[in-house]
């Protein structure tokens, strides 16, 4: 009974040691404020890269330990079943015989463990358990060790975090003392604003910061110098700022590179130098870069502006390892590209803002890092102010002669570009070209990143005719203009399998090869039946907006099915028109999602509305999904009443995830999101324009948003931004 008591106990810890959880971590509590985070990244990568590897050794002690006592138990059950099979033979034996079997069970149980033949039998098995045990001692010892470690790291980053709260809450009593008249500081900086806003200020603004600050970090606790000038430096100089920017006198040179910039927008990544494997193939090569350069005009500090600097060319070193991650790109390879992103940020007061800070930045701000890509700008400002074409590195081949006629088929397009550029000439405003068939290629008519998106085919039949316009390239023609005539209408396109084509009215682009009819689709191409791209212009965004919104149209009528045709119906709200509406009905629904989405701030100003869900549109639209779904619940909250607020809720769910296509609800939604905003607008006593008003609304409301900005002291954008909402 002794022997099945001890096993059963061993077999019950055993389960529980195979059924335990052994996938349990340790977390260290890390509770810190909001904007406490980036001052505390670095410590957390630390101490969690230290804790992780911590906690992971602990994991494989504990499976080891875990493994180790298993063994042990099995063991010594195998030593209690080997006991159990001796004691029954012997009893066996001895009830044969039958002697007092009291005596005997008493004989049995105190001299089996020393019979030969069991520890023959378990001698090897205590052997092996006295060596385990020596294990799981060490193991745990190990483990203690690396607890007590553990607990270090977790007590010194405990004291960083409360350290940095200290630091952090000096600094807001910090700000606090800055703009409070009665504290002696915040009445001398105040003192200082107006003496300089008069005209009149008294000594240099550093110096007088700098005394600020160190009188400020003699009497409070917890803050730096730095704090103290940053604090000072935020707080003065958005006041001052106008008053500065008017005392250097840099709005001719800022018009002038300004201009410059506009006028070389059109230059290519190989004119500026850049070599071919860091050449970024994006829609806006690099964007990042050019972005976030633009903020240059936005802020309203020195030290701010040269943060900018550093922001933007981190983003060029970012984009040029994702480009070519083998190759690392040096100072001249960094210029090249740095000049190209300042020509395409064409920020409107890049002579200012440099005279800003060279005049008005902390000396301690222009050394190192910042003070090197100050330098890099003003050698792309040099750069740019004595660019001309002759100095373009890239000039037209010789051999080509770009003054000829070229045949073009988007004629509305190419006559108002002949009104607006001087340099190209509008020859015949309509010709007839027999022989061919006009075909678009779908993905140039979206994107917007080709000059044309139309190609002819050959096909020797005089019934099939195109109408064309004829243009032509003068003589003021400039270098970057000559290089992009030769690679839009002179050079092959692979990628389409199009060769420029002499005809007898001007070189166009065609087909190298037929194009059969069962192929159409797959190329993603669209065929012109009528020969007129102008006039089947609508029946084209018809297709492209039909294809986008899930549906399968075809050239002629029926456009679609009659059950797609019930659903498009629904989409657009009109129960009954004729087929012929069909792609003005849905241009009009199109624009209006345009509409909606420049009022959001989503849409390009300068982008026209054109009826079509261009590759801009649907990237707006989903942006739009993505990001703008949770803006107005957290601003509304409790201002909404119950009906509007289940309204609210309801739309929310539906936009929570990011649609894969084109939602069917989506203008209902966005009217909704828009008359939400005018509605809020008009309850703070603003006037809002009338929606519907085409003429008058975009110019209405833009300036009644930058009033409400204006006042709100935020920045004037004149939409609906995501800070305005």
């Amino acid at each position: 009974e002794n022997t099945e008591f001890v096993i059963e106990g061993l077999e019950s810890e055993l389960r529980s040691l195979l059924h335990s959880n052994t996938s349990r971590t340790l977390s260290l509590p890390i509770s810190l404020k909001k904007r406490a985070s980036q001052s505390l990244v670095p410590v957390l990568k630390r101490s969690g890269s230290a804790k992780s590897k911590i906690q992971q050794e602990k994991r494989k002690l504990k499976r080891k330990i875990r493994k180790r006592r298993i063994e042990m138990i099995q063991n010594e059950i195998s030593i209690e079943i080997v006991k159990k099979q001796a004691i029954s033979q012997r009893l066996a034996d001895y009830q044969a015989q039958a002697p007092d079997t009291e005596i005997l069970l008493s004989d049995i149980y105190h001299h089996s463990s020393v019979d030969a033949e069991v520890q023959s039998k378990t001698a090897d098995l205590f052997q092996r358990n006295q060596k385990l045990h020596k294990e799981i001692v060490q193991l745990d010892t190990m483990k203690r060790n690396l607890s007590q470690k553990q607990k270090s790291y977790s007590n010194k980053l405990e004291e960083q975090s409360q350290e940095l709260k200290n630091s952090l809450e000096g600094y807001s009593e910090l700000e606090l003392t800055i703009r409070d008249l009665k504290t002696k500081e915040g009445y001398n900086i105040q003192r200082y604003v107006l003496s300089y806003l008069n005209g009149t200020p008294s000594g240099e603004i550093w110096s007088f910061i700098e005394a600020v600050a160190a009188s400020l970090v003699a009497r409070l606790e917890d803050v730096t110098i730095e704090h103290c000038t940053s604090a000072i430096e935020n707080f003065m100089f958005p006041v001052l700022y106008n008053k500065m920017q008017s005392s250097l006198g840099c709005e001719a040179q800022d018009k002038e590179i300004l201009d410059k910039c506009k006028s070389f927008s059109s230059i290519s990544q190989t004119q500026c130098g850049i070599p071919e494997d860091l050449q970024d193939s994006a829609l806006i090569p690099y964007y990042n870069a050019i972005a976030n350069l633009r903020t240059l005009y936005f802020q309203p500090t020195p030290t701010k502006k040269l943060m900018t600097l550093l922001e933007a060319a981190g983003s060029v070193y970012k984009n040029a390892e994702k480009i070519c991650p083998q190759r690392a790109v040096g100072g001249d390879d960094f210029i090249d590209i740095w000049v190209y992103v300042v020509i395409q940020a064409q920020i409107r007061n890049l002579a200012s803002s440099m005279a800003y800070i060279t005049e008005f930045a902390s000396p301690t701000c222009m050394d190192g890092e910042l003070g090197y890509y100050f330098s890099c700008l003003d050698v792309a400002r040099k750069y740019i102010k004595d660019l001309n074409h002759k100095k373009l590195r890239v000039l037209s081949p010789a051999h080509v002669d770009i003054n000829q006629p070229i045949l073009v088929f988007e004629r509305e397009k190419f006559k108002k570009f002949c009104v607006i550029d001087k340099h190209m000439d509008l020859l015949q405003e309509q010709v007839e070209v027999t022989g061919f068939q006009l075909y678009v290629i779908e993905d140039w008519f979206l994107s917007g990143r080709k000059f044309y998106c139309t190609f002819l085919v050959p096909t020797g039949n005089d019934e099939d005719k195109v109408i064309a316009s004829v243009i032509q390239p003068n003589e003021g023609i400039t270098g970057v203009q000559e290089k992009f005539v030769i690679d839009t209408f002179f050079s092959d396109n692979e990628e389409k399998q199009l060769k420029p084509l002499q005809h007898q009215l001007g070189l166009v682009s065609a087909s190298k090869e037929e194009v059969e009819p069962s192929s159409i689709e797959k190329l993603g191409i669209i065929r012109i039946s009528s020969g007129n791209f102008d006039q089947d212009l609508p029946l084209l965004r018809m297709i492209v907006n039909l294809k986008f919104m899930g549906f399968h149209p075809q050239y002629s009528e029926p456009y679609i099915e009659h059950r797609e045709l019930q659903k498009v119906s629904r989409i657009l709200m009109r129960k009954n028109f004729a087929l012929s509406e069909l792609p003005e009905l849905l241009g009009k629904y199109v624009g209006r999602i345009q509409t909606y989405l420049r009022i959001l701030g989503y849409y390009l100003s300068i982008s026209k509305v054109d009826q079509t869900f261009t590759e801009l549109t649907r990237k707006s639209l989903f942006l739009y999904y993505k990001d703008y779904n949770c803006t107005l619940e957290k601003y509304n909250e409790g201002k909404l009443d119950k009906q509007e607020a289940s309204l609210w809720w309801d739309c929310e769910q539906e936009l929570r995830e990011l649609p894969e296509s084109y939602e069917e609800e989506i203008e209902a939604k966005l009217q909704w999101r828009v008359i939400m905003l005018l509605q809020a607008l008009k309850a703070l006593g603003y006037n809002i324009p009338n929606l519907n008003d085409d003429d008058s609304f975009y110019g209405e409301l833009e300036n009644t948003l930058k009033q409400y900005q204006k006042a709100s002291l935020i920045f004037e954008t004149g939409f609906f931004d995501q800070r305005t909402v």
